[in-house]
């Protein structure tokens, strides 16, 4: 639990918006093959809240050989991973006409299928 962790000295008020991180908590991680890793305070860029960086989760990017620590909290990954801040562009079926839409920007020329065509083209 983060409510018992000191963090370091900060200004006072709301936290600064950047990028990187920009405190650290005081309390390393003890633990089996915890070495110098320490929970990291760290600022999102989806919300501007602050999160924590655990030091299991520093230690699992090393393990993947992911060099960039994360830029945003859980709550933004998964919000971002589920495409709901993606753009989306119209297109039309190309053999109904009806407008839908997809997650790319569609090519000149390429022709598009919609789901209710294409699963009857499948059937």
């Amino acid at each position: 639990m983060i409510s018992h962790i000191l963090l370091g000295p900060g200004p006072p008020g709301p936290l600064p918006v950047v990028a990187e991180p920009t405190y650290e908590l005081q309390h390393p991680v003890a633990g089996p093959g915890a070495g110098s890793a320490a929970d990291r305070l760290m600022l999102c860029v989806g919300c501007g809240r602050p999160f924590v960086f655990t030091a299991s989760e520093q230690r699992f990017f090393a393990e993947k050989g992911l060099n960039v620590p994360p830029k945003r909290c859980l709550g933004c990954r998964r919000e971002r991973k589920r495409g709901s801040g993606g753009a989306s562009f119209s297109v039309t079926c190309s053999r109904c006409w009806r407008p839908f839409t997809v997650p790319f920007p569609p090519r000149s020329g390429a022709s598009f299928t919609c789901e209710t065509c294409a699963a009857g083209a499948r059937a």
